[in-house]
């Protein structure tokens, strides 16, 4: 890989992280889809005592056992994140993390234009995008219960991800010759 490919990369995955920042750290309207909770701290404290390690738990959990579909039928079911490692907003490792994800994207893209040359234009990325939002997020949907308003701007980060990785990095890849 040039070097011109790899600066193309940098500059992508930064252009990434501000996007990034921008439409979740900024904007409120993916966040106006969640359930307020009236006593967070309250929460949190029963939720450590249940969930005591870090990790997923599903409820009821996985299997097609008489119990567990008995429990799914009835109602609820949910899925809980739990990360007992305190963390402050705008952690400087997480935030390395994610650049050097953007960052390592971008490379994946330019691999990805090596091989599909015509994929590297902004109805490329659109087209790119489209289809990892509706495999990725329409599964979530159906398999995993995730609801369809929260999903809808996940799918859309992804979308305007793409189309704006391969607006930047279109500038940055070779063309072959056209005969």
């Amino acid at each position: 890989m040039s070097g011109k490919s790899i600066l193309g990369a940098v500059i992508t995955g930064i252009a990434l992280f501000f996007f990034g920042f921008l439409y979740w750290a900024i904007n409120p309207l993916p966040y106006q889809t969640w359930q307020p909770v009236s006593n967070p701290a309250e929460v949190q404290a029963v939720a450590a005592g249940l969930f005591p390690n870090d990790g997923m738990y599903g409820i009821p959990g996985p299997g097609n056992d008489a119990a567990a579909l008995e429990l799914f039928e009835k109602g609820p079911s949910l899925f809980v994140f739990i990360d007992h490692t305190p963390t402050a907003g705008g952690d400087p490792l997480e935030m390395a993390k994610g650049l050097i994800h953007n960052v390592l994207s971008a490379l994946l893209l330019l691999f990805l234009f090596r091989v599909a040359p015509s994929l590297a234009s902004w109805q490329g990325g659109r087209a790119l995008g489209i289809c990892a939002a509706f495999v990725i997020n329409g599964s979530e949907v159906i398999w995993w219960q995730q609801p369809v308003n929260w999903i809808i701007h996940q799918a859309l980060y992804y979308v305007l991800y793409f189309v704006i990785a391969t607006a930047i990095l279109q500038r940055f890849v070779t063309r072959p010759p056209t005969h």
